[in-house]
């Protein structure tokens, strides 16, 4: 009995290449594993009680409307 074929890449290369070989997406932010957890728990109560960051913004205005109804009543 003949033996049968192992291995070949044939035209996988070119199959590559027709599409283009891309870099990996970039994660958006760097993963926090090997931290100091101390460091990334007071980063997120920080971030938690800005006056200034986005989820502030949105609570602050959520506040504002929900008061502005009850003076409506």
């Amino acid at each position: 009995m003949a033996k049968s074929k192992n291995h070949t890449n044939k035209n996988q290369i070119r199959k590559n290449h027709r599409n283009g070989i891309k870099k990996v997406a970039a994660n958006r932010y760097a993963t926090q594993r090997g931290m100091d957890p101390k460091f990334i728990r007071n980063a997120k109560m920080a971030h938690k009680h800005d006056p200034n960051s986005h989820g502030s913004e949105i609570k602050a205005s959520y506040s504002r409307h929900a008061s502005e109804a009850v003076k409506a009543k």
